[in-house]
This record gives structure tokens, C-alpha cells and sequence, in this order.
């Protein structure tokens, strides 16, 4: 006999949304992996010859990420939501700052640092749009980091 609908973990639904696009994500990446091992760089032809195509992947990929973040969102505690309220405020406002440090120290950055072989591995899939493509990853990297520092330093202070 099943629970009512009203009694049933709200977090079983969730692990199997995240799952199967786990799983799509996989699938995916083992077909572009199958195509590039035949010779050439698939991937980066398609991003190239159907940007559309490249778009629209893109696209359900994001928009699948933000469904199953936001039911999950809704589905834990309070105190659980205001920890990831506060880390992605305070986390993300100090990496925003590095970023914003980082930005305008770039130019004599650029002296010091060799850029260039930052970019190398991205030039290939990014084409164009490297410098643009590496501020994105750079700031998401460091949102991130911002964030998980500052979510585990929330729940230690509340222990």
C-alpha cells in the first residue's frame, strides 16, 4: 500500500529528475566522445557549423538545472535554505570582489601571467569567444568557491 500523496518523501521525486538528466548528460557526452574519437573535433565543428543546434543543448540543459535546483530549493527546511540564502550572498559578494580585482589588475596581470596558455586548451571549442568563455568559467569557478566556503563555515558556526 502506497503512502497518500501528502506523506511521500518529496526528495525521491528529485533524485530521479536528477538522475535521468544526470544520465542524459552522460549519454550526451558519450556520443560527442564516440564522434571526436573518429578523427577531428566534433564538438567544437558542431558549436562551429550549427550554433543553433549548440544553443538549444545548451539551452534544456540550463533551464533543466534551474527546474530541478528550484523544486529542490522548495522541498528542503528553512534553516537549510537560509544557509544556501546567506553562502550564495556572502560567498558570492567575496568572489565577485577577486573577480572585480581581477579585472582591473588584468592589465598588469597580463606582465606577469602567461595568458595565452590559459586560453590554449579553450581556443579550440571557444573559438572567438575565449577571453569572454574564460571571465564566465573564471566567475562561475569562484562564485562556487565562495559559495561552498561560505556554506560550510554557516553550518560549523551553527553547531
Amino acid at each position: 500500500m502506497t503512502a497518500p500523496a501528502t506523506q511521500r518523501n518529496p526528495i525521491r521525486g528529485l533524485v530521479i529528475a536528477f538522475l535521468g538528466m544526470l544520465a542524459a548528460c552522460f549519454a550526451l557526452g558519450a556520443v560527442f566522445g564516440y564522434l571526436d574519437a573518429g578523427g577531428g573535433d566534433v564538438t567544437a565543428e558542431i558549436s562551429r557549423s550549427q550554433p543553433l543546434l549548440w544553443i538549444a543543448v545548451a539551452a534544456v540543459i540550463a533551464i533543466g538545472s534551474f527546474a530541478l535546483g528550484t523544486r529542490w530549493m522548495m522541498s528542503i527546511d528553512e534553516l537549510a535554505q537560509r544557509a544556501h540564502y546567506e553562502a550564495w550572498y556572502w560567498g558570492g559578494s567575496i568572489a565577485l570582489t577577486l573577480m572585480s580585482f581581477l579585472i582591473f589588475a588584468g592589465p598588469a596581470l597580463g606582465n606577469v601571467i602567461d595568458i595565452e596558455a590559459f586560453y590554449a586548451p579553450l581556443r579550440q571549442y571557444f573559438g572567438e569567444a575565449t577571453g569572454f568563455s574564460a571571465g564566465v568559467l573564471a566567475s562561475m569557478f569562484a562564485l562556487s568557491v565562495g559559495y561552498g566556503a561560505w556554506w560550510i563555515f554557516f553550518w560549523l558556526r551553527r553547531r
